[in-house]
């Protein structure tokens, strides 16, 4: 019995204890499943939310970034992995039920997570070709047992359960080997070794617990029960589903009784390579999509009944049947479309998260800009999308240009964007043209912003250097260069004193009014990919490519703050007017904002 809390929002301790006060969009979308005929679960990079479709109205979300998750085949259970952690949450009471912390000081990162189908035992692979297991039943947070990998260290990508726990399969990244172990006895009963070129990414096991379905050298499933392995195609491309009866196996463009080992059918003009498959829950239908379209074919003949073309301009991820096959969900890489298959109707869309958050900026009242990039129609990216509180325009911009690299005037009447390589260009917003023009560089611009009057550019480019140019006159008056490498970011204080750049795990800071030596600020452990300065340069921030934010005080160069909560590199920040709250965008698709 599901309970329907008046809880609409459940934030992770360590993300309010950070200060975060709101998320936009999900973020990536990594997992979907349908609890019951009326609800809807969309895990996300950024969080994970609950819909009820009738009126696709939001019910609950989870605020707790997570790169992989699972949920249990009863939909009682929802686990997520971050980092050295797994939350483990009650999708009954909707709350979290507990949490798991990885207990090593190595470098590793959970990869993958499964879960029984009754939701008693949880297992998950990381970065170094761990696999761990856990008892839910246990109150302990000590895995059960932990497995590695013989020879090597090599990412786990994908990890299965048997539903009884009785055995634990894993497949690793690169070699395609997987790899089946006895839980009781922590032995490995069973090693399929893969194909290098074309390893195996994904292993599962049946809804009964009795099979595991795992590519190695083609398609292979083992019974668990007999001990016996079955092989059932030459070649497989990482796609494949089992019926809820565990009767019928699809994979790529064929169905198979699995009793018999016997194709039943190949499905006629449908192409090689499927994104997704899925039955519905009485094994009379299967989705399969290709693309951006499903189609959705009739068993056991195989005979198209309808196809439903999404145009989402992405290949499909998932497909998932509603519990009475009436409903079918289709996640792409932005975006969960709810069709009717009876009538072949598009219900409702969610779009998740922008494509890539590249700026935010809040420059006046009126507006709240969100910059990026805009895939049309011939899969080209060379639009600049401008959000407004009641507008929205689309500027159309060379096709040699970079739309990621972009920044706004204070005036909100200028936008500098990358024309090519090495040169900047100035967009008149409305005269839609480009007005002035750049030159200088000698390697690839990786940044460019305006100072606070609006009179000064300047711009950090592949060839180690930082230019500081005049707009009105169109010449260089500054540069910046010295021991730097590429420079990736570049930022300036309101009031003009101060000017930041990064450079792989640095971020320097440089006094433009005394223009002493420039001071260097470290302790990053991935390239710092975002700066900026708050409005009254008091403070510093910079993000880098695993999703940390610090905070540092401009006057003693010192860190004061960690923001932890992107599970993809942060690609901009901005501070609000009085310097009190910080917006991140990252690549996980998600805006985050934060209470300094």
């Amino acid at each position: 019995m599901y309970t329907h809390s008046n809880q609409l929002q459940v934030v992770l301790p360590s993300l309010k204890k950070a200060g975060i006060t709101q998320r936009i969009a999900l973020g990536h979308i990594y997992k979907i499943k349908f609890l019951n005929n009326d609800l809807l679960i969309i895990c996300a990079s950024g969080g994970t939310s609950l819909y009820e479709i009738n009126n696709w109205q939001r019910l609950w979300d989870i605020d707790c970034p997570a790169k992989c998750g699972t949920i249990s085949d009863d939909g009682t259970t929802l686990a997520l992995g971050w980092g050295q952690k797994i939350y483990i949450w009650d999708l009954r009471q909707r709350q979290l039920w507990r949490q798991l912390q990885i207990q090593t000081d190595d470098d590793i990162t959970i990869t993958c997570i499964a879960i029984s189908s009754q939701g008693q035992f949880l297992a998950c692979g990381d970065n170094k070709g761990t696999v761990r297991f856990w008892n839910l039943a246990s109150i302990t947070e000590t895995p059960t047992m932990e497995l590695s990998y013989p020879e090597e260290e090599l990412e786990v990508v994908s990890v299965a359960i048997a539903s009884d726990g009785k055995f634990l399969a894993a497949t690793y990244i690169d070699i395609g080997d997987v790899i089946v172990w006895e839980i009781a006895s922590a032995t490995q009963v069973k090693m399929m070794t893969g194909e290098t070129d074309f390893p195996s990414n994904s292993v599962f096991s049946s809804p009964d617990g009795r099979l595991i379905v795992c590519g190695s050298n083609g398609l292979h499933i083992w019974d668990m029960v007999a001990g016996t392995e079955s092989k059932f195609l030459d070649s497989w491309h990482n796609n494949a589903a089992i019926s809820s009866d565990s009767r019928l196996l699809a994979a790529d463009n064929q169905i198979w009784e699995l009793a018999s080992q016997r194709n039943i059918v190949t499905l006629p003009g449908h192409p090689n390579y499927i994104g997704s498959i899925a039955f519905s829950p009485n094994s009379e239908f299967l989705a399969a999509s290709s693309y951006d379209r499903v189609n959705i074919l009739e068993i056991p003949s195989g005979k198209t009944m309808t196809v439903l073309e999404t145009q989402t301009n992405f290949f499909i991820k998932k497909v998932a049947f509603s519990s009475d096959g009436k409903f079918l969900a289709i996640v792409s890489r932005n975006q969960v479309q709810l069709w009717n298959i009876l009538s072949g109707e598009k219900i409702e869309t969610i779009v998740s998260d922008m494509e890539w958050v590249q700026t935010v900026a809040s420059n006046s009242d009126d507006y709240c800009f969100v910059f990026g990039s805009s895939l049309i129609s011939d899969g080209n990216f060379n639009q600049i999308c401008l959000w407004g509180n009641q507008s929205e325009t689309y500027i159309q911009i060379p096709r040699n240009s970079c739309p990621k690299i972009i920044a706004i005037s204070p005036d909100l009447k200028l936008v500098a964007f990358i024309n090519s390589e090495h040169h900047v260009s100035l967009w008149e917003i409305a005269s839609k043209q480009v007005v002035k023009n750049f030159w200088g560089h000698k390697g690839y611009i990786q940044s460019v912003v305006f100072s606070s009057d609006g009179k000064f550019l300047a711009s950090g480019s592949d060839d180690g250097t930082v230019r500081l140019w005049d707009i009105a006159s169109e010449t260089e008056i500054k540069i910046l260069e010295g021991c730097f490498s590429c420079i990736n970011n570049v930022a300036i204080g309101n009031n003009g004193q101060f000017l930041s750049f990064s450079n792989c795990e640095q971020v320097h800071l440089w006094n433009m009014v005394s223009q002493d030596e420039v001071t260097v600020l470290e302790g990053y452990n991935n390239s710092v990919e975002s700066v900026a300065i708050s409005p009254d340069s008091r403070f510093l921030a910079a993000g880098d490519r695993d999703g940390i934010v610090k905070l540092w005080d401009t006057k003693s160069a010192t860190e004061i703050q960690v923001l932890a909560g992107h599970t993809g590199a942060v690609n901009d920040i901005a501070f609000s007017p009085d310097s009190k709250m910080i917006a991140t965008g990252s690549e996980d698709g998600t805006v985050r904002l934060w209470q300094i």
